[in-house]
C-alpha cells in the first residue's frame, strides 16, 4: 500500500469503528532507545492529529501511555477537551529504555478498568521495535473485553508480532498498519489524518502547523549532522549553504519559540547545534 492508501485506510477504520458509539481513545507511544527525541515528537504529532480529526467530547475521551521497558500513564483516560488534550500531549517528556509492549498493554488494561467512561476503547499502539516480552495475552484480554486494538509499526517493526495483536475489522482485515520510516509516518499523520480536521474535526490554533514545521526542521538538522557533518558554523562555506543555513535558522527559531511557550525546558534537553 502507498502512504496515501495507508492513511486513508486508517481514517476509514476509525470512522467505521466510532460510527454512532461513545468511545474512549487510548494512545500507547514507544519511547525506547531506538526512538530518537525527534521521532518521539512525530509520534506525539500523530496523537494530536488523531485527536483533532476525531475531536473529544463527553462521548469521546482520550488518554496517553508511554512505554519502554516500563510504562507510565502520562495523561489519564478522562480527557474530554480536544485542545487541552493536545496541549497535554505536547508537554509529554521523552525518556528511553528497552521495548516491552506487554507492560504497555497491561497498563492499558488497568487504565481502562480504572478510568474508562465508555464501554469501548480504541487502543492505538505505536512502536518501531520488537518487544522483548510476549504481548499477545494482554492484547487478547483487551479484545475479549470489547476494546478495539490498532497496531502501527514503523521502520524496524516485526509484522508477525504486531499484526496478530490487532483487532480484525468488519471488512475482515486487521487494524494493523506498517510504515517504512518515521518520515512516511509523519507524512501520513499530517497529510491524511490531520487534514480530516477540515471535514469533521476541531482545529486547535496553529499548534500542529508549527509542530510540523519544527519536526521537519529537526529532521533536516539531524540529516545534515549525520551525513554532511553540518554544524551551526561549518556550513558557511558557499553562498548556497549560507541561504540554507538562514532558512533552517528561521524555521528552528519558530519551533523553539513554540516549544519554549509549551515547555521551557525542552530546548535545553533536545536542541544542540
Amino acid at each position: 500500500m502507498t502512504p496515501e492508501e495507508v492513511g486513508e485506510d486508517f481514517v476509514n477504520k476509525i470512522n467505521s469503528t466510532l460510527n454512532g458509539i461513545a468511545a474512549n481513545m487510548l494512545f500507547l507511544l514507544d519511547e525506547s532507545v531506538s526512538v530518537s527525541p525527534q521521532q518521539f515528537e512525530m509520534e506525539k504529532y500523530f496523537v494530536k492529529s488523531v485527536a483533532q480529526a476525531f475531536p473529544l467530547s463527553v462521548n469521546r475521551t482520550a488518554g496517553l501511555i508511554t512505554f519502554s521497558h516500563v510504562a507510565d500513564v502520562d495523561i489519564p483516560l478522562t480527557q474530554t477537551d480536544t485542545c487541552l488534550f493536545v496541549d497535554s500531549v505536547g508537554n509529554v517528556v521523552y525518556t528511553e529504555g528497552g521495548t516491552s509492549i506487554l507492560v504497555a498493554l497491561n497498563l492499558a488494561i488497568d487504565e481502562i478498568e480504572k478510568n474508562a467512561v465508555h464501554n469501548t476503547t480504541l487502543v492505538f499502539l505505536v512502536t518501531d521495535g520488537i518487544s522483548t516480552t510476549d504481548p499477545a495475552p494482554a492484547a487478547d484480554t483487551l479484545k475479549a473485553n470489547g476494546d478495539i486494538v490498532f497496531t502501527i509499526g514503523i521502520a524496524d517493526y516485526q509484522r508477525d508480532q504486531l499484526e496478530p495483536l490487532a483487532t480484525v475489522a468488519s471488512d475482515g482485515t486487521p487494524n494493523f498498519f506498517g510504515v517504512s520510516s518515521f518520515e512516511v509516518f509523519l507524512r501520513i499523520a499530517h497529510t491524511d489524518i490531520y487534514h480530516q480536521v477540515s471535514y469533521n474535526g476541531h482545529k486547535c490554533n496553529l499548534t500542529n502547523s508549527l509542530n510540523f514545521i519544527g519536526i521537519l526542521t529537526l529532521m533536516v538538522l539531524h540529516s545534515c549532522q549525520s551525513h554532511l557533518h553540518f554544524t551551526r558554523y561549518a556550513c558557511i562555506h558557499t553562498r548556497m549553504n549560507r541561504y540554507i543555513c538562514s532558512i533552517i535558522d528561521i524555521m528552528l527559531n519558530i519551533y523553539k519559540f513554540y516549544k519554549a511557550m509549551e515547555n521551557p525546558g525542552w530546548i535545553q534537553e533536545n536542541v544542540t547545534l
